[in-house]
């Protein structure tokens, strides 16, 4: 039977403050509404005395895997219009370590920074893509086929903007259409980063893929894969998109297993 958690957002924080003693586990935020340093600590004191009835093994190994998957996900999307708007902010992070996957997401507060609590799920270990598209809005691809972006408009690792300012006929068309995408105020913007989390070379033998989503008014989704030297705004709809995750996920669990392997 799937579990899931429900915490304010005091309690979240305490419970990761003690068993993790990190800061919070990106993308999700904790900012506190009380400005009393005294009433706050007597807030976790009292969260804290809550938890034990939740608190068992189960818990314990979700917080763990949280904390030190092989491999996570993380999600984060705003609005282009209302970027601070806390009501369209979605901040989640799914991970997976051997037969364990779990997804933690943060409702929206009173600010983009604020939050009004935390849901802890289980998915297990091959569910971590459709836990972390069920926060997503559902939408069609995009309708206008595959955009090449031009230029330095996507900022990335190995990606140069192109140094010639002269374009032949092909090239300013590109180049307008590459414009036009971006000057397109999306209605959901985001960023899915696919995470190792676990070398023997450290944080140098770690990767991570990077997609980059929009959703285009009266248009669709589309989605930029980084780093990429030619990057393109490719329509992908759940499915697609369900897609690239998996492989992603896989291609980072093998480096992951080889690694280790490596080092046994």
């Amino acid at each position: 039977m799937t579990r899931t958690w429900e915490f304010t957002d005091t309690e979240f924080y305490v419970l990761w403050q003690r068993l993790v003693r990190t800061a919070m586990p990106r993308p999700l935020t904790f900012v506190t509404e009380v400005e009393d340093s005294n009433e706050f600590e007597q807030r976790k004191h009292e969260a804290w005395q809550r938890l034990p009835d939740m608190l068992d093994g189960e818990l314990h190994t979700a917080i763990d895997v949280l904390a030190k998957p092989q491999v996570y996900v993380r999600l984060r999307g705003w609005n282009d219009r209302a970027s601070l708007d806390p009501k369209y902010m979605i901040k989640a992070r799914a991970a997976r370590s051997g037969a364990r996957g779990y997804l933690v997401y943060q409702k929206p507060g009173i600010t983009s920074w604020h939050s009004s609590g935390y849901t802890l799920v289980e998915c297990g270990p091959h569910g971590l893509t459709e836990a972390i598209l069920e926060r997503m809005p559902a939408l069609d691809a995009g309708k206008s086929g595959i955009i090449p972006l031009v230029g330095g408009q996507v900022e990335q690792p190995d990606f140069e903007p192109r140094s010639s300012l002269i374009f032949d006929e092909a090239d300013t068309g590109l180049a307008t259409r590459s414009a036009a995408f971006f000057e397109t105020e999306a209605e959901r913007t985001g960023l899915i980063e696919i995470l190792q989390n676990q070398s023997i070379f450290g944080s140098r033998g770690m990767e991570r893929d990077i997609l980059l989503w929009r959703d285009l008014p009266d248009d669709g989704r589309y989605v930029i894969e980084l780093p990429r030297e030619n990057p393109t705004a490719t329509p992908m709809t759940r499915a697609d998109l369900a897609d690239k995750i998996d492989r992603s996920i896989d291609r980072l669990l093998a480096r992951v297993e080889s690694h280790w392997e490596a080092s046994a």
